[in-house]
């Protein structure tokens, strides 16, 4: 007949990082302790996101990304890779296995993608958040086919969107607007103003695929009054190369005669 025993154990002394194994007791009535060391490592070891490249190059100390991946894909895989592997991992919410892609997750067209790679160590506390962004907005494509240099989008001077790679003060973002080559001096394709039928006009042009900003033609008496008011009358939208190019010529005109005001301004507006 086997004798049963039953005892407990109380203790403050385990550290974290550190697991309280117990044997059972049987009929020879013998009891065994042991502390086994759990591992608090919650860090990612590699990171692939369907075909795309990262930005910056994977490291597990650095947590947000920017993917290449365009809207020309609707889906993707994500392939996380534990340093340790008792650790555990999700992607957007859903467990994947430490090494092998995930299910795939369907990518919003005209929209920003965020995924969130989540590692939690083995001692079930610990855990480390990693997130990739794919870019699918109209601008975000227009980016991925013009910095075509690795380097470029770990260097907010070249890829941001107020930056001016081509140092003519001309943005990143009014650059995409208009249609121009951000790593090019554009000063001759800047916005030009003239006088028709007794009002000034501003002439400027409007990139086809750039669906996604706003553009805003103003006036003001003054450059520093901070009193720009919007000009909505639009006397022309033509297409400089029929069929072919990649942007709109558009004039607007102010909304009071230059006759009635000693002096006038307008100027454009582009908000993404």
């Amino acid at each position: 007949m086997r004798t049963a025993c039953t005892w407990s154990v109380s203790t403050t002394a385990l550290g974290r990082g550190a697991r309280l194994v117990a044997a059972a007791c049987g009929a020879s009535a013998y009891h065994a302790l042991a502390l086994v060391p759990v591992s608090a490592d919650s860090r990612l070891s590699g990171l692939i996101v369907g075909t795309g490249v990262l930005y910056p190059a994977f490291s597990s100390s650095v947590s947000t990304y920017t993917s290449s991946l365009s809207n020309a894909i609707a889906s993707a895989t994500v392939t996380p890779t534990c340093a340790d592997l008792a650790a555990s991992v999700t992607v957007n919410g859903v467990a994947v296995t430490s090494g092998n892609p995930g299910a795939a997750i369907s990518l919003g067209t005209s929209s920003v993608n965020t995924l969130t790679v989540v590692v939690t160590a083995q001692d079930g506390v610990t855990s480390s958040s990693y997130t990739v962004s794919i870019d699918n907005t109209p601008y975000g494509i227009w980016k991925k086919g013009t910095f075509t240099n690795p380097a470029a989008w770990s260097d907010p001077a070249v890829i941001g969107d107020l930056a001016t790679p081509a140092h003519d003060g001309i943005s990143n973002l009014m650059k995409y607007a208009m249609a121009l080559n951000p790593m090019t001096s554009a000063m001759a394709s800047l916005p030009t103003s003239s006088r028709q039928a007794g009002y000034l006009t501003l002439t400027y042009r409007k990139a086809k695929t750039a669906t996604d900003v706003t553009y805003t033609v103003q006036a003001a008496d003054s450059l520093t009054s901070g009193s720009w008011t919007p000009a909505a009358t639009v006397l022309s939208q033509t297409d400089p190369t029929p069929g072919g190019g990649s942007y709109w010529q558009v004039t607007v005109r102010d909304n009071v005669p230059f006759a009635t005001h000693p002096q006038r301004f307008m100027r454009l507006q582009v908000v993404k």
